[in-house]
């Protein structure tokens, strides 16, 4: 509904910021721990900046991280999957449960530990708001603050 949206959406950057700037943190520390890992993300990212990658491909790429998934995870992790742990723990643990699951399906050793944050983190903001238009925000933020800093890094 979009009862509470406004403040779904408050949260979402609110809550969105601080989580990044947490994951990155924790990314750099998962670099000095676990072997170089290249991403999807960053993969895709050099290619377009080799140049020969059709517009419309990078569109697609682009609305896909910062648009569609964000929408289609928060919908199963938050909107389903969280409710249905909070029913059966406390909120906590469901947070902690739910940002483990999340970051597992990701299935990137190196970046298990900033995607659990981001999971346990966007539990958090649906526990509080019950609405998911704060997570998606938050998750949107995210992968396209990921992928700005992705594209950065390829130019140098």
């Amino acid at each position: 509904t979009s009862k509470g949206a406004g403040k779904g959406l408050a949260w979402g950057f609110g809550i969105g910021l601080p989580l990044f700037a947490g994951a990155i943190f924790l990314a750099f520390l998962s670099e000095k721990v676990f072997p170089p890992y290249e991403d999807s993300i960053s993969k895709s990212m050099l290619e377009v900046s080799k140049g020969g990658v059709h517009p419309l491909l990078i569109f697609l790429f682009v609305f896909t991280l910062i648009v569609m998934a964000p929408i289609c995870e928060e919908t199963f992790f938050r909107g389903y999957f969280y409710p249905v742990l909070r029913n059966r723990m406390s909120a906590q643990a469901a947070m902690l449960l739910n940002g483990f699951i999340f970051s597992a399906v990701h299935l990137s050793l190196a970046g298990f530990l900033p995607r659990f944050l981001l999971g346990c983190g966007l539990s958090y903001i649906y526990d509080k708001k019950r609405n998911l238009l704060g997570p998606i925000v938050a998750h949107s933020l995210y992968n396209g603050l990921i992928l700005l800093l992705s594209g950065i890094w390829q130019l140098f």
